[in-house]
């Protein structure tokens, strides 16, 4: 009790402090064009993806998560919050302003303690709460992508390749699947939406109109590709059948194809790998990249290439792909009519010898 007495000034300093969270905007949505959000509200739906990624997930300690999840933005209340450009010319000192606000009160050791291992990434729950954030700012570009601003959907790829671990990364996947109005308006053929009389029976309602689609709807698709990597470390490829495939220029790829809406990632991807390859796919895939394949009007198509292994002997679907071989990474460049998308996979995560003849 002496504690909490001695330190009362100090304690309600920060209890004030905390209040202005509320007022600091997050900047990014100035950048954006439309939605706008501040500290304390990107704060709270941080806390409650924090929960949800640390009971989905063994041997880690929730609490530890959550309050990462609480404090990591403790400091832009006295520094701001900078976004991407800004980061890129500003100093920021962080860490000096949470030192000086935690210094003085008889909690602000755990704080400083909890700020610090979430800064360097190397635990897991700091992992998880570092994707607790992310994944916050992918559901706001989500909702804004939703309501017609099409630049979200252009920020939502690199957003998700950030993330670091695969329970985040399958929910990212989910996230960008999934109307950010379904939790309330899924049933939007409901005539409830049109008459709203609770003592009517179903029945009995008028059916509601069906919803034509609005010309400025942009509807993301999104497609997974996984490179099969064997016991010696090589790359499994597969050639697109030129009967089938006519028109595709660099007809050596990875297996992959569109995602079922409603369906699992990793139950997706294993399909695609046994109807392709009729290998099994174990264990969890790492997310590699996430690409912008095609914007056009009304259609945007974003790929997400995963690295895993799989079991089982090739059989290949001969109406997809009319040969496969395995390739070593630093060999990948070598490889003429190499699919553009995974070139640049390639390029970004595996070290490449190249020649010098």
């Amino acid at each position: 009790m002496s504690n909490i007495n001695n330190s009362q000034d100090k304690i309600v300093d920060f209890l004030f402090e905390v209040g202005i969270l509320s007022k600091t905007p997050r900047s990014g949505f100035h950048f954006l064009g439309s939605g706008q959000q501040s500290v304390a509200e990107h704060n709270n739906r941080v806390v409650f993806i924090g929960y949800t990624l640390a009971t989905l997930t063994e041997g880690v300690d929730v609490s530890r998560v959550m309050k990462m999840c609480l404090f990591h933005d403790l400091p832009e209340g006295r520094t701001s919050d900078l976004n991407y450009v800004h980061q890129k010319y500003a100093e920021v000192r962080d860490d000096e302003a949470l030192r000086d606000l935690t210094k003085d009160l008889p909690f602000g050791d755990e704080m400083y303690e909890l700020y610090e291992e979430y800064e360097k990434r190397e635990s897991l729950e700091s992992k998880l709460a570092k994707d607790a954030d992310q994944l916050e700012w992918i559901l706001s570009l989500k909702e804004q992508a939703d309501t017609g601003n099409a630049r979200a959907n252009t920020w939502l790829p690199p957003g998700v390749k950030r993330l670091l671990t695969p329970i985040a990364q399958q929910l990212a996947t989910k996230i960008l699947l999934t109307n950010s109005d379904d939790w309330w308006f899924s049933n939007k053929q409901d005539s409830w939406w049109v008459n709203r009389n609770k003592n009517q029976p179903a029945e009995n309602l008028t059916p509601a109109p069906v919803a034509t689609k609005n010309e400025n709807e942009i509807v993301l698709q999104v497609g997974t590709k996984i490179a099969i990597q064997n016991e010696l470390g090589q790359i499994l490829l597969v050639k697109r059948n030129p009967q089938t495939y006519p028109e595709v220029v660099n007809p050596w790829d990875i297996i992959g194809g569109r995602i079922d809406t409603g369906s699992e990632l990793e139950k997706n991807l294993a399909r695609e790998v046994k109807e392709e390859t009729n290998l099994n796919l174990v264990g969890t895939p790492k997310l590699l990249a996430a690409q912008d394949i095609l914007r056009v009007p009304g259609r945007h198509v974003v790929r997400l290439t995963y690295l895993g292994q799989a079991t089982g002997e090739i059989k290949l679907d001969s109406k997809e792909h009319s040969e496969f071989r395995w390739v070593n990474p630093n060999e990948l460049h070598n490889i003429e009519g190499l699919d553009e998308y995974f070139s640049q996979v390639v390029q970004d995560n595996f070290e490449l010898k190249r020649s010098t003849d």
